[in-house]
């Protein structure tokens, strides 16, 4: 666990993440010291939707998915020990692992960076997505808490020479 005065340079935002987070996954190696199958539920708590555009669908589906749990209804469950839920359940893991590392870096970054981490794991952009937005709905917190924006549309890198005729 890190304490304000630990990492002063983290805002409240993230290091509240950072704390759900740990929090998160010292209940899952609990549950696994136990000899149990762990299971992760939506977060107990009032959402913090701080998304300022919501215009694009990627947006739009973002804020749907931080208010899911906004009066602490436990409506998200993904189980370890159910074989349909168990890639689920690994995607969630690696992008908390992903994000925990991210927020401490104290980086922001795009959900295609998350996919091409893991793309070895993910078949497919759209499941990172879900997995991203499902870790939102768990934690309780938008995807732009995350320290996650999506992949602008059209953007490119590499050298770029613009040449006008007249």
């Amino acid at each position: 666990d890190y304490e304000a005065q630990d990492l002063p340079q983290l805002s409240a935002e993230s290091l509240d993440v950072v704390h759900r987070i740990e929090v998160l996954m010292e209940r899952i190696f609990a549950t696994l010291d136990n000899m149990e199958a762990p299971q992760i539920t939506g977060y107990k708590g009032p959402s913090n939707d701080d998304d300022d555009d919501s215009s694009s669908y990627e947006e739009a589906r973002d804020v749907i998915a931080s208010n899911l749990n906004e009066n602490g209804d436990q409506n998200f469950c993904r189980a370890w020990s159910n074989i349909g839920q168990c890639r689920t359940f690994t995607s969630i893991c690696l992008v908390l692992s992903f994000i925990h590392q991210l927020l401490l870096s104290m980086r922001t970054t795009t959900t295609r960076e998350v996919y091409y981490v893991f793309v070895t794991h993910f078949r497919s952009q759209r499941e990172c997505d879900s997995a991203i937005l499902d870790v939102a709905k768990v934690l309780g917190v938008s995807r732009r808490s995350l320290g996650l924006s999506a992949s602008p549309k059209g953007w490119f890198c590499g050298s770029v020479e613009i040449t006008r005729r007249g």
